[in-house]
């Protein structure tokens, strides 16, 4: 009755899902689903010949323990068959998981792409206390797969170089998806083997955290314009509570950081928000938004996420688009038992309405924000242009009725609900 209470649950899933497919299908609306980098306990125990026995997967801490994930590890020596590419028992795996992932979806985004480079490996008999606490490790216990050797003292891993090329990315070009459109997870330790094939080999993009630098540099300076952006994540503390961060300071005391770190400097957002010298009144409106963003905290944040819309691609965490401000979804590499736990309630959409016409909003009001990003896009592309009032005077055209669009829906979500 067990087992069958489960199947009859993940029919009625997989129905919810494949209708939801085809509504969205209709509307051009599209998923990125997540391609994760564990696995269940059934499929743990189905493929249980395909993993490695005495290892598990985690993640080494920068200055810190290394984190114990509890993944098993496919065995290098089960993903292709020897002496060829055909794939083995922990390959049929992998693209059983990746089909499947990919079955009701658009688009994917690759957890913890380290993990099919080069995962980091812990001795699954180890105690934490035997992981060294800092930069080093106990190459006993952890240690990364390339650094695995055989019963002879040979090297053991041959296959995880090759399984983006040989069944990863072959697989979502099958479905239509190049390398530069899938969303690829690289917060991680950068070890020598993955920035040589992640890097040096595939170039595939990375995700830029724009808390810690300016889009106009990542964008211009260093082209990164296949990445992925964001401004935290859920693996951070809400975005509307940054400026009140604690750390240290540049006169070496502690504070809150932020307000003097370069990415959030006053003058950089007003200036990169409204960029074009020719526009009417631009030397008071760039003083005006630097008195804002000095005396009205909130603002700022939100000048940080009208920056972020100006990136090609660029993702937002629900927390924040919805205003939480009094939970983090996930402390990353704490063990607090509330990490992952939060769920949006049911009447979410009315909570939405009502925080965006407060006095005070935490949620994002997008209409708003997208026209700022918009006008900000308008005024690069002057800049840029060798007759500036022509080119000013064309996409004002083009664009006014867009930016007059999306200020009406932003004004709709400032009224209060009767």
């Amino acid at each position: 009755n067990e087992i069958n209470q489960y199947k009859f649950e993940q029919f009625i899933a997989t129905k919810q899902i494949k209708e939801n497919k085809d509504w969205r299908d209709k509307q051009g609306f599209k998923y990125i689903n997540d391609l994760l980098v564990g696995c269940s306990k059934m499929d743990k125990w189905r493929y249980q010949d395909a993993f490695l026995k005495d290892w598990e997967m985690g993640a080494k801490e920068s200055g810190g323990k290394s984190q114990r994930w509890f993944i098993p590890v496919v065995d290098p020596k089960k993903i292709f068959k020897k002496n060829s590419y055909q794939l083995d028992i922990g390959g049929e795996f992998l693209r059983e998981k990746l089909d499947f992932a990919l079955e009701f979806c658009e688009n994917i985004r690759i957890d913890h792409v380290m993990g099919l480079i080069e995962p980091y490996l812990l001795s699954t008999s180890a105690s934490e206390d035997e992981f060294v606490n800092g930069n080093d490790k106990n190459h006993d216990v952890e240690k990364y797969i390339s650094e695995l050797k055989d019963a002879d003292g040979n090297e053991y891993d041959k296959a995880y170089p090759k399984l983006l090329t040989r069944l990863i990315l072959p697989a979502l070009r099958r479905k239509g998806i190049t390398p530069d459109k899938a969303v690829w997870e690289d917060i991680c330790s950068y070890p020598d083997r993955f920035v040589q094939i992640y890097e040096r080999e595939l170039n595939l993009p990375k995700i830029q955290n724009i808390d810690w630098g300016r889009v106009q540099d990542k964008l211009n300076r260093d082209g990164r314009k296949d990445d992925w952006y964001l401004m935290g994540s859920h693996d951070n503390m809400p975005a509307m509570t940054y400026m009140q961060r604690i750390g240290d300071m540049k006169d070496g005391s502690k504070g809150e950081y932020t307000r003097e770190h370069d990415a959030w400097n006053l003058d950089y957002l007003a200036g990169y928000l409204n960029m074009d010298d020719g526009r009417e009144n631009i030397g008071q409106i760039r003083n005006e938004l630097k008195e804002l963003y000095k005396t009205n905290d909130r603002e700022r944040i939100r000048a940080k996420f009208a920056e972020l819309m100006t990136t090609p691609k660029f993702q937002i965490s629900f927390a924040d688009l919805l205003g939480i401000t009094d939970v983090t979804y996930n402390i990353g590499g704490s063990k607090r038992a509330d990490n992952w736990k939060e769920r949006i309630s049911a009447d979410y959409l009315d909570k939405y309405y009502k925080n965006l016409s407060s006095e005070n909003p935490t949620a994002l009001n997008i209409p708003e924000l997208l026209k700022k990003a918009l006008q900000a896009k308008i005024d690069m592309q002057v800049m840029e242009s060798k007759d500036r009032d022509k080119t000013r005077a064309e996409l004002n055209e083009k664009y006014k009725p867009l930016l007059d669009g999306l200020q009406k829906y932003a004004d709709i979500l400032k009224e209060p609900e009767e």
